[in-house]
């Protein structure tokens, strides 16, 4: 098992589903679709579950004690290191952009 399949998903967070609020205060529900870490930090994409069949967002979790907290991933090249790392991960699908 490679690294990066030891860092993803775990049979016990299948099915795991809770409602995040918003910064407008709307709260919306999320099945858990993904986990993994990169660089020392853990990501997730939660996939709406009013959402379209593949739709998912990336955050990243701050733990703090025993709660998970979720942060917008704000800086543009963290963010596309995620997405693509998560994009290998859930499809298989290779970035040709990168030598």
């Amino acid at each position: 098992m490679s690294k990066k399949e030891k860092d993803f998903i775990d049979d016990e967070s299948e099915g795991y589903f809770m409602t995040l609020v918003d910064e407008k205060g709307k709260e919306r529900e999320f099945e858990l679709y993904a986990k993994c870490i990169l660089n020392g930090k853990d990501y997730f994409a939660l996939a709406p579950v009013d959402g379209e069949e593949g739709e998912y967002v990336l955050l990243r979790g701050n733990k703090v004690g025993e709660e998970i907290f979720f942060e917008t991933i704000d800086d543009d090249d963290e963010f596309e290191r995620v997405e693509d790392y998560m994009g290998d991960l859930l499809f298989g699908e290779v970035d040709y952009d990168e030598n």
